[in-house]
């Protein structure tokens, strides 16, 4: 699914609770949304079969299914990859 990330607070909680945050399933996503496939490849500009590719191997952002069917991301899931892609391609051009 990939990664999660906590809010500062629940990620304390978590701590505090001497349980992994790895392990933990509640997500503060109060103002993320679901981003459909199709909308997230008009964000990255890149084309739906490429962003198929890379979920085949692994490098894409995290999409999941809902409904067994349909294809989305968690917006907030979606930029952080887009940055991270940035930020990897910053390093390698220094």
């Amino acid at each position: 699914m990939g990664n999660v990330r906590l809010t500062d607070k629940a990620a304390q909680q978590v701590q505090d609770a001497g349980v992994s945050a790895r392990m933990s399933t509640q997500v503060d996503r109060t103002g993320d949304r679901l981003v459909p496939f199709e909308e997230s490849a008009e964000i990255t500009t890149l084309s739906p079969a490429t962003l198929r590719w890379m979920r085949h191997r692994g490098e894409g952002p995290p999409f999941f299914k809902v409904g067994g069917r349909r294809l989305v991301v968690w917006e907030s899931d979606l930029y952080a990859w887009i940055e991270a892609q940035a930020a990897k391609d910053q390093a390698v051009a220094r």
